[in-house]
């Protein structure tokens, strides 16, 4: 009978949650640094399984239906900040998990908006449920400009209407006087 060493490796961000159909007894090496586990082929016919679970706890992306986030999403980067224009009153987050991590806002949030800051903190958790990272994002709501509306001194009003008043008169004047002329002339 030949012996035969088996070596499954979690691929990066994973970890093997279980190994099934091996028999009782088996003597499993494990290298956590490695995320590798070995073990002795048993004899016969078998069927070996083995589940993997995320040890990572992470964002893939964050994306926004305004605005751009500064800076750029980045899986290292935890803390953003976005100004959003005074005319909205909400802004919704699109958040992708990585190694099956679960966010605790939902893969989608919209959060409503006061002038000024407001603040979403976003916790991811490991596959696993060990590993937590935590996202911040700062939404800046700027001034909603203010309508603007002409007031005017009804004094000054009255004093712009007779100056335009007075020009008129003036030049209704100068036309009537250059009529005659004109009159005058074709006699």
């Amino acid at each position: 009978m030949t012996q035969i060493t088996v070596t499954i490796t979690a691929r990066d961000g994973y970890r093997i949650n279980e190994i099934t159909g091996l028999p009782p007894g088996t003597n499993v090496l494990t290298d956590p640094k490695t995320r590798t586990y070995s073990f002795l082929m048993p004899e016969g016919n078998v069927n070996i399984n083995a589940t993997f679970v995320g040890i990572v706890a992470s964002l893939s992306n964050i994306t926004t239906d305004r605005g751009a986030l500064s800076p750029t999403f980045s899986s290292n980067t935890r803390n953003y900040e976005i100004e959003v224009g005074g005319q909205h009153s909400n802004i919704t987050f699109t958040f992708t998990a990585q190694f099956g991590s679960s966010i605790d806002v939902g893969n989608t949030h919209t959060m409503s908006l006061v002038e000024g800051e407001n603040f979403l903190t976003v916790t991811v958790t490991s596959e696993c449920g060990t590993f937590t990272e935590t996202y911040t994002i700062k939404v800046i709501l700027l001034e909603t400009p203010e309508k603007s509306s002409f007031n005017i001194d009804p004094m000054l009003l009255f004093i712009i209407a007779g100056v335009i008043g007075g020009l008129g008169l003036v030049a209704m004047m100068i036309w009537r006087k250059q009529k005659r002329k004109l009159a005058k002339l074709k006699v």
